[in-house]
Formats: structure tokens, C-alpha cells, sequence
């Protein structure tokens, strides 16, 4: 039963995939933009219904029949369905071994599966916040989590989040490497997405690394791929639409991004990078659907942060209220601010803590000690074997760019303002 609800989940996410783009008029291209769009529509549906609804069997056996319903209407659609199904079934047969190889996250028994089991049992409480650290910034996979509580398999495929946004991406990626379109025009894209799929699946490939921060960087790899195409063409009359249509996929990533962790709010603004080239058309894209959907995505999450802490982000100060009789007490607030700045700059672990806390933080006297408890061994060994995965590339297929005249003046000229806005994310 738990292969077969696996497989049924992943076609009913098709399924939302393909209504969504109907209701927002998005261009399909293959399962894995449908599958996107399928997460983000579910999401939402488990946002606006948690109130109100509890995720029971019942709920859930819906929402997953439901969604079995709207993939008919892919029959309608001008795509290669054979091929698409099989490349489907292939991906996610493969990554069984992803779900069955490994643990959870660390982090899964601590507040990832309680909080999507709460769902499950009762309709979205207010003040959450004071039961479990953990709930106080409500990531969007926890409700989507909870759409997964199903008869035959209960508890068991509440924690398989993960793999839809593996199995997706790598459907987005291999379409990008075999389109022969793009090898002739701008071959660039095909090699993005070969080394965008051997990063994700040499680096990703355990489920134990996956909490609530892997599927957002795996979205940020599939946006960096579009944000290659729509840059490439951004001045063409022509392939406006084309771009158009891109770009608002890439505004549901992002507020499927910011969603999932409260620091990935960060890369909301990479929507204006785009926007200023289009300033023109400003007013006239901020009122499509597609933007709109994304502002009220988001506008959601930090909402459910608020009820269930006070604050919008937790725990920025500024942006917490104390008036309100679920709020926490500020005293508290300031502490885990301190708490997750000393946990990020190697200050605490889960056997050891820094005395003198504020101290620590200040400044850069934290470094010397985060060099020799975090950078060594963990940041060196992912440096070195991302290093090594590029020097591979580069030494096989070099040539293929050099060869190209205009690709480096292509990346001097589109790409200069796109690698500024990372390197701000980065710092």
C-alpha cells in the first residue's frame, strides 16, 4: 500500500499541477513545471483549509481522489504524454531508494512530523508557538505534510516531502539537457541542467540531509536554470510571451522558496531583477494572476507565523506584537535570537555551549572558532567535492563554450546584475 499511495500522490500532484495552470494560464511544458505547480496549489489548499478542517483520512482521501480527477485533463494538453509518463514512473521508481536507504532528518521527530500530525488530529490551533520551538516559523512542507496522512499507510508517508521536489527537479533538469532546441541556440541551458542534476543527486541524495531547507535549495537551482533562458532573451519582442510565462513560474518557486524556511525570504527580491528589465510593463505584470497567487502564498505563511508566535518572522524583534494573548513574551523572543545566532556561528552544539553568549557573537569573535568546528570538516568537505564536481566539467566541456563567439560577453552583460543579487544573498 505505501508504493501504491506513493505513486498515486505524485500523479494527483500532476493532477493540481495541470488545474493550476489552466486557472492562472500557464504554459505547460513538462511534468516537472506541472509537478511545481502541483506542490504550490496543494500548499495552498492545506493552508486555506487547516483552520477550518481537520487533515483526516477522510480530507485527505479527497483531496487525493480529487486530484487523480484533474490529471484527465492533461489529455487536452499539446505534450508528448507517452514520453512524460515514462520518464515519470522511471524517476520516481528510482528514487524509492532515496526514501528506503536512509533515516529522516534529524529534526523529524523533533518538530517536522509533529507539527504535520497536529494537522492531522485538529484544526490549526492559535498560539502553537507555545508548544514546540520548532512551530514557531510554519514552514509550508508541514501543511503540505499533512495532505499525506492516508488509509493503509497512516503516518508512514509523512515524510516523503522531499522526494516529489527531488523527483521533479530531475524531470525539470533531464528535459533541459535533451532539448535540442536549446543545444543549437544556447547550449549553455542544456549544460546547466547536467550539472545542476549531478550536483542535486551526488549532494541530495540522502533523505537524512533533507529538513526544511534542502527542497527550498533545490528550487533555487531550477530557478537559477530559468532565470539563464529568460535573461538570455529578455529584449526580444518575439519571445516576450515565452519570458512572460518563465518568469511567472519562477514567481511561484520563489514564494514556494520563502515559504519553506523563514530565511529564504531573502531571495523574494530576485522577482525584481526581472521586473526592472520589464519596467515598462511594470504596473501591467504585478496585477497578473501569477503574481497575485504568489503575494497571497506568501502573505499566508507569514501569517501562520504570526498566530503562532506574535511575530511575522520569528524571532526578528522589530517585527514581533507582545498585545496579543497568544504572543510570546518578548524576554524570550531576544533569547532565541541570540540562541540561533550562537547555534549559526558554531557557538553551541548539542554537547557543548560558549559561556560568555553575547560576547561570542559580537563582532568577528566567533570566527576563529567557528573555522575550527564548522568550516573543518563540514563546509571543506562540500567545498572540495563541489569543486571537484566542477573541475569535471569544466576540463569536458570547456569547449563547447569557447567555441561559441559571444558567450562571454553574454555572461559579462546579462548575467553581471543576477550574480550581484547572489553574492548579496550569500553575504
Amino acid at each position: 500500500m505505501f508504493y501504491i499511495n506513493y505513486f498515486l500522490i505524485s500523479f494527483s500532484i500532476l493532477g493540481y499541477g495541470v488545474l493550476f495552470s489552466k486557472l492562472l494560464g500557464l504554459k505547460i511544458r513538462n511534468f516537472g513545471f506541472i509537478g511545481f505547480y502541483g506542490l504550490s496549489l496543494l500548499t495552498f489548499l492545506s493552508y486555506l483549509t487547516a483552520p477550518f478542517f481537520v487533515h483526516s483520512f477522510t480530507f485527505n482521501t479527497f483531496v487525493l481522489v480529487l486530484g487523480l480527477v484533474f490529471f484527465s485533463l492533461i489529455l487536452k494538453e499539446k505534450i508528448n504524454l507517452k514520453k512524460n509518463i515514462l520518464v515519470h514512473i522511471i524517476i520516481f521508481l528510482i528514487l524509492i531508494l532515496f526514501i528506503t536507504a536512509a533515516k529522516t532528518h534529524d529534526d523529524f521527530p523533533y518538530y517536522h512530523f509533529p507539527y504535520s500530525y497536529i494537522l492531522t488530529q485538529m484544526e490549526h490551533p492559535i498560539g502553537l508557538g507555545h508548544a514546540n520551538p520548532g512551530f514557531r516559523n510554519a514552514s509550508s512542507l508541514f501543511f503540505l505534510n499533512s495532505l499525506f496522512y492516508l488509509p493503509g499507510t497512516e503516518i508512514y508517508l509523512m515524510q516523503i516531502y522531499s522526494v516529489f521536489f527531488l523527483g521533479f527537479a530531475n524531470i525539470i533538469f533531464i528535459n533541459f539537457i535533451f532539448d535540442k532546441k536549446n543545444f543549437k541556440e544556447f547550449k549553455f541551458a542544456n549544460f546547466l541542467g547536467l550539472i545542476s542534476i549531478s550536483y542535486l543527486n551526488t549532494f541530495f541524495y540522502r533523505m537524512a540531509e533533507h529538513g526544511v531547507d534542502r527542497s527550498a535549495m533545490i528550487i533555487v537551482f531550477i530557478v537559477a536554470l530559468i532565470s539563464a533562458l529568460i535573461l538570455k532573451n529578455i529584449n526580444s519582442k518575439k519571445l516576450y510571451k515565452e519570458n512572460l510565462d518563465l518568469f511567472f513560474f519562477i514567481s511561484i518557486l520563489l514564494a514556494l522558496i520563502a515559504s519553506t524556511k523563514s530565511i529564504y525570504l531573502l531571495y523574494i527580491p530576485l522577482g525584481l531583477v526581472f521586473l526592472f528589465f520589464w519596467r515598462k510593463n511594470f504596473f501591467l505584470i504585478i496585477k497578473s494572476y501569477a503574481i497575485l497567487y504568489s503575494i497571497t502564498f506568501v502573505s499566508i505563511y507569514l501569517l501562520y507565523n504570526f498566530i503562532n508566535s506574535g511575530c511575522i518572522v520569528y524571532p526578528a524583534d522589530f517585527i514581533c506584537y507582545y498585545d496579543f494573548s497568544w504572543s510570546l513574551n518578548r524576554e524570550l523572543i531576544l533569547n532565541d535570537n541570540i540562541w540561533f545566532e550562537l547555534w549559526s556561528k558554531a557557538g553551541a552544539s548539542p554537547t557543548y555551549q560558549v559561556e560568555n553568549q553575547k560576547l561570542y557573537i559580537s563582532g568577528f569573535n566567533w570566527f576563529s572558532n567557528w573555522i575550527d568546528n564548522y568550516f573543518f570538516n563540514k563546509v571543506s568537505d562540500y567545498l572540495l567535492g563541489l569543486l571537484f564536481l566542477l573541475t569535471i566539467f569544466y576540463s569536458i566541456f570547456y569547449k563547447n563554450f569557447n567555441n561559441k563567439k559571444g558567450y562571454n560577453n553574454f555572461f559579462v552583460k546579462n548575467f553581471l546584475l543576477l550574480y550581484f543579487f547572489f553574492i548579496f544573498i550569500f553575504l
